[in-house]
């Protein structure tokens, strides 16, 4: 938008260019001598007869990521997940006022690209919701950026890979185990697995028949965890790695360094063997924390009474495929 003296009245017309939303808008708001400067540049243009061209800049710097973190927050967002996306604008991010810089930042990002697309669209929210920036900008720099390709692994793993990866297992340390043996029970995401290690609370849990139920309570969107069914053994194992701390980084770098099966393969072998047990699909998705296929599935408490009831199903395949010493 381009602007021009008030030939009707400068105040009037200064009040509605300066006023707070275009403040907000030209991050000026703040009172910090940088915004200081910027709104008395705008002023004496003004003042002078000069046009001014008003552009809506997403910035990044010190400022701007305070409160983007803290906006990250206020949506729930995991801590780790806030600190990747600030890490990815970190590296690439600086001004962007116009779509061809969005295309410009991505052609500096050679690798796991995805990581930075989630970091820009969740900062493009941010100037839309926080700092009040028009929706049809925010779209505008949106289609610019390039679409991003994530390979998705088809192959379901044997169970002789399973069965390979807990052999490599059992020396190592308890915690790692522990966490192997949550994501085979349960067939739950490997970041609630590693919440579930970090956080456990015994008073959390259930003794069903020959298994457990853990009370997670953990919603996100479509990822959720709102139980953790357990084999005695695995739930033994977290009794004594209580008060232990994991991190995806290090989890990811110590399955590397021993060859083991990732989480995401491992999570997907329950998650076939449960429904080729005869547990039916709906009752396996709520078990493993996936999104409901039906209408009726989203009501938890019966799905809750099914999964007690169909869960011994795979845990008798369980006791077959990793029977306990």
């Amino acid at each position: 938008m381009v602007v021009g003296s008030n030939p009707t009245g400068t105040a009037t017309y200064f009040g509605t260019v300066l006023g707070p939303s275009l403040l907000v808008k030209e991050g000026i708001a703040g009172l910090t001598v940088d915004r200081l400067i910027k709104a008395c540049e705008v002023a004496e243009k003004l003042l002078s007869g000069k046009p001014v061209e008003l552009k809506e800049v997403v910035r990044w710097n010190e400022d701007v990521k305070r409160e983007f973190i803290d906006f990250m927050k206020a949506n729930s967002r995991d801590r780790n997940y806030i600190k990747d996306c600030v890490r990815y604008l970190d590296k690439y991010v600086s001004d962007i006022a116009e779509p061809r810089d969005i295309v410009e930042i991505f052609k500096k990002c050679k690798r796991e690209r995805h990581h930075l697309d989630r970091a820009l669209r969740n900062l493009l929210k941010f100037y839309k919701v926080v700092k009040g920036y028009s929706e049809e900008w925010i779209d505008k720099l949106k289609k610019a950026i390039p679409s991003v390709r994530v390979g998705v692994d088809l192959r379901e793993p044997s169970e002789k890979e399973v069965v390979e990866t807990f052999k490599k297992l059992e020396n190592k340390p308890l915690k790692y185990r522990a966490l192997f043996h949550v994501i085979l029970d349960s067939g739950i995401r490997l970041s609630h697995a590693i919440q579930l290690i970090n956080s456990f609370n015994e008073e959390r849990l259930e003794k069903l028949d020959r298994f457990y139920r853990y009370a997670m309570g953990l919603e996100k969107g479509t990822k959720h965890t709102y139980y953790v069914y357990m084999r005695e053994r695995t739930v033994e194992m977290l009794k004594r790695v209580k008060g232990s701390k994991l991190t995806k980084s290090a989890v990811m770098s110590f399955l590397k360094r021993n060859g083991l099966l990732s989480p995401k393969l491992l999570r997907k072998f329950a998650y076939n063997k449960m429904v080729m047990s005869g547990i039916p699909e709906s009752v396996a998705d709520f078990i493993n924390g996936r999104k409901p296929r039906t209408v009726g599935a989203t009501h938890y408490l019966f799905p809750r009474t099914q999964a007690d009831e169909q869960y011994p199903k795979y845990l008798a395949y369980l006791d077959t495929l990793l029977p306990s010493r």
